[in-house]
């Protein structure tokens, strides 16, 4: 299964965001407690992507995806095995395309909305935002071409239907959020940024009752190369996004950005910038929520904008830095490895939690109380962990 985890989204990561009637066997694993993971969920033979919890946090919308073996698995794969893949693929073009459901935690009861990626529920929980995939994608790679077309869509889980909320002009429309009043949905402009693969290029905002579509950071390219705005979130009510702008031409990206912290607006304007970092130095940048609902940013370490920053010297470090995962209240961070996960106080760094898994970690997510995160796993079949089983949902309460 090739992956890429979700835990550096602040880099020029593509969202290799990429249905399953097969037997359900997931089961509760411990009642909620603050020792062991609180519920776990899996299908067999199946992919998981994007969790998100519902604001009351019972609940948690993802997406599901089939897996078809591709790459070095396939070549390590029976013959047999693909071809009677493909042959389902015949049968329904659908068979392996990305699903946004909803899992009820504790009994696993579970609800299917639509083909799509990255869903995102409204402040009341009524609505659920995702970004709709248009065409079938079973026998293909997630790329910008896969993806375009994609429009954002939101389910009305009372009426039971979806809509339409805004089409792309270009490319492909991304990883909606709502806004805090739920009026709004907020979506990412992708398109192809390295070669054939996707990014994030830009930013808009469609009413949700209206319907009436506004851009509010537009595609812009400097050295014919896009501005990557890998990332938005809401700290105390205000819109904020990272932004890379490229310092010179390349031929899929340029050499160095310039990675900068943006108050969203319109118009845009630099709260923050890391400076210039050659693409390949992968320096962690990330920003968050402060615990007195202030605005946080990593750089080296969690700190406030204002703060001073001595200037790096040297090589960066051997030991690659590791952010983590600050929970929306501002008090936690949860710095994820391959197979374990560490708990920390995120403002004096003193580690309360560690926990180990069983697999690769790929995606985390803090439910809005932020008293539980939710983790996906890979397990694989093998001991060298070259062919994967399936993902497995990992609900850890503190």
């Amino acid at each position: 299964m090739s992956r890429q985890p979700m835990l550096n989204l602040w880099k020029y990561t593509v969202c290799n965001v990429v249905f399953c009637c097969l037997c359900i066997l997931a089961a509760p694993a411990h009642p909620f407690g603050t020792d062991h993971p609180a519920w776990t969920w899996h299908e067999a033979d199946t992919e998981l992507y994007d969790p998100q919890f519902s604001p009351a946090g019972d609940e948690i919308a993802l997406v599901r995806k089939r897996h078809v073996p591709d790459g070095a698995e396939a070549e390590m794969t029976p013959e047999a095995q693909i071809e009677e893949r493909f042959r389902r693929i015949d049968q329904n073009e659908r068979y392996a395309d990305p699903e946004v459901i909803v899992l009820k935690i504790g009994s696993g009861e579970l609800m299917r909305l639509d083909w799509g990626w990255a869903p995102s529920f409204s402040p009341d929980a009524g609505r659920i935002a995702y970004a709709h995939q248009t065409k079938p994608i079973s026998r293909l790679r997630v790329l910008a071409e896969t993806l375009k077309g994609n429009e954002v869509r939101v389910f009305d889980r009372n009426r039971k239907t979806g809509t339409t909320l805004v089409k792309p002009e270009f490319g492909y429309l991304s990883d909606p959020i709502f806004a805090p009043d739920g009026k709004f949905v907020i979506y990412s402009i992708g398109d192809a940024t390295n070669g054939a693969y996707g990014g994030n290029v830009g930013i808009g905002r469609v009413d949700v009752e209206s319907k009436v579509n506004e851009i509010l950071y537009p595609p812009t390219k400097e050295y014919e190369l896009y501005h990557l705005i890998p990332l938005k979130l809401y700290v105390s009510g205000e819109l904020f996004a990272l932004r890379a702008r490229p310092t010179g031409p390349g031929i899929y990206l340029a050499p160095s950005y310039v990675d900068e912290l943006l108050k969203v607006g319109p118009p845009a304007s630099v709260v923050y910038s890391w400076g210039q970092h050659d693409w390949q130095e992968q320096v962690p940048i990330a920003f968050a929520a402060a615990e007195d609902g202030g605005l946080l940013v990593y750089n080296g370490g969690w700190r406030k904008p204002g703060d001073k920053v001595e200037p790096r010297r040297g090589s960066p470090p051997k030991v690659k830095e590791d952010p983590g995962v600050p929970c929306p209240d501002g008090r936690l961070v949860v710095q994820a490895g391959e197979s374990t996960l560490l708990v920390r106080e995120l403002s004096t760094q003193k580690a309360l939690r560690s926990l180990s898994m069983k697999g690769h970690i790929q995606f985390l997510t803090w439910s809005s109380d932020s008293r539980r995160f939710a983790v996906i796993v890979t397990k694989y079949r093998d001991k060298d962990e070259e062919i994967p089983l399936f993902d497995e949902l990992v609900v850890v309460a503190l």
